[in-house]
């Protein structure tokens, strides 16, 4: 009987561990159930803040993408006037360039034309000095030639003789000396 006796306590304690075991697995089952819960929720909730992050994301990207576009139209824009404002300098300087060549070829001109006006009043102040002395040398040779006819001796003669009685002039100063 003591194997007996000894047999509903084994069984009662079979029992109570299959018991005891049946409630650790219902409540690991259920901490499993709760865990599974927890991580679903867990997984749902970052996934929502996963989708968030996405849309922000996405957003942000999209307003990046579209300052950039905006930005890249401005530098078109600018490399544009900038191709636009260098031409329109190049053309500045050049019409500068010939501006300032043809003002520097309109001054050689006027300075030669005003050397050439020099050139010119010199030569027709040597030319009247010329021809002044060529008058005066023919009114001289004209006198000369009256002088040498007899009535212009005569007429030399009283001159000569005025000269040298009222005016006290030597006789030596009217006859030219030669230089040695």
């Amino acid at each position: 009987m003591a194997k007996e006796d000894n047999m509903p306590d084994q069984t009662d304690r079979l029992l109570d561990a299959l018991e005891h075991s049946t409630r650790v697995t219902t409540e690991v089952i259920g901490q499993v159930r709760g865990m599974e819960r927890e991580f679903q929720a867990l997984q749902e909730g970052q996934a929502k803040e996963f989708a968030h992050l996405r849309e922000t994301f996405n957003g942000r990207l999209g307003e990046l993408e579209d300052e950039m576009k905006s930005t890249n139209a401005h530098l078109d824009n600018l490399v544009r006037e900038t191709v636009t404002t260098n031409q329109l300098l190049r053309e500045d300087m050049s019409d500068r360039k010939v501006a300032q060549e043809h003002r520097r070829k309109l001054e050689d001109e006027e300075r030669d034309w005003r050397r050439n006006m020099e050139t010119r009043k010199l030569d027709r102040k040597e030319e009247i000095e010329d021809d002044t002395r060529g008058v005066a040398k023919k009114y001289m040779d004209e006198l000369w030639g009256v002088f040498k006819q007899p009535f212009g001796y005569l007429v030399a003669g009283i001159i000569f003789f005025l000269l040298i009685k009222y005016f006290a002039v030597p006789p030596t100063a009217m006859v030219p000396h030669e230089r040695p």
